[in-house]
């Protein structure tokens, strides 16, 4: 999956990002585990922020 497309998901609704989380989530490990790319690194970090509303983590 392409940066572009997972980019575009960020912007999806709760609901829409929520339904999408389990393909989202192993396509932006694999892309942000291979790159030392700035961008990838910046969708890194909005993911993670993202994914914090879905799940706490102790």
């Amino acid at each position: 999956m392409s940066l572009a497309i997972l980019e575009a998901l960020l912007r999806e609704e709760n609901e829409q990002f929520e339904k999408f989380l389990p393909i989202i989530y192993e396509n932006a490990a694999i892309l942000i585990s291979g790159s030392s790319n700035v961008r990838v690194r910046e969708f890194a970090g909005q993911f993670l922020r993202l994914l914090s509303k879905f799940h706490r983590f102790s």
